[in-house]
């Protein structure tokens, strides 16, 4: 655990959505919910695990679409505020790179996250071990191939200014890493992959 990162992530937890859509604007983050969604597919009877939840964007819409929805994050402060949230979500804290105490999970979600850990190859075996079997798993991260607004390349990777890292994959590093923890049946989609997201979340509709 990266425990400069953890405390990142603590104190930003109470602007996090804030942030989020102030960052990627309005329909960035529309259209991941509904790419996400549209795959998980979520039925009554789905146990999920939301991996890396941080204060909930996914695990409370998810949680009157389910049986049972876990989240959990490293972020002590995103768990709180989280149970704050929402009472029917099982929330706790929970460092992705250790075992993960669930198995015969329906689905999993984790959803930006894998793109900020020095070792995500063992986050998401872990992530593998704790599905039944054929569950699936829906990863978003950042993409190499993504456009800045001036229509260059982003930077591959780095640090943001908070001091967060960041790594941004490419279809076929991402496929390896998957096939490399297990996963037999892997699709790689785009999603919301160029800045004009941002722009459009700033008109006023």
């Amino acid at each position: 655990m990266d425990n400069n990162e953890v405390q990142i992530r603590d104190s930003l937890a109470e602007i996090y959505d804030e942030q989020y859509e102030n960052l990627h604007g309005y329909w960035h983050g529309w259209v991941e919910k509904r790419m996400v969604l549209n795959l998980l597919q979520p039925q009554l009877t789905d146990i999920i695990l939301d991996a890396g939840c941080g204060v909930g964007r996914y695990a409370i819409d998810l949680a009157n679409k389910v049986k049972i929805v876990y989240a959990c994050d490293f972020s002590s402060r995103s768990i709180e505020i989280l149970k704050d949230k929402s009472l029917i979500v099982f929330s706790f804290v929970h460092d992705l790179n250790e075992p993960i105490p669930l198995a015969s999970l329906d689905k999993v979600l984790c959803i930006q996250v894998l793109q900020h850990m020095q070792n995500p190859l063992l986050a998401l075996c872990y992530l593998y071990e704790c599905l039944k079997v054929n569950g699936s798993c829906i990863v978003t991260v950042y993409n190499e191939y993504t456009l800045s607004l001036s229509g260059k390349k982003v930077q591959k990777q780095g640090k943001f200014p908070s001091g967060i890292q960041y790594y941004r994959y490419n279809p076929q590093e991402l496929r390896k890493l998957f096939e490399d923890c297990g996963f037999k049946k892997i699709e790689i989609y785009g999603c919301v992959n160029v800045s004009f997201y941002y722009l459009l979340g700033k008109l006023k509709l």
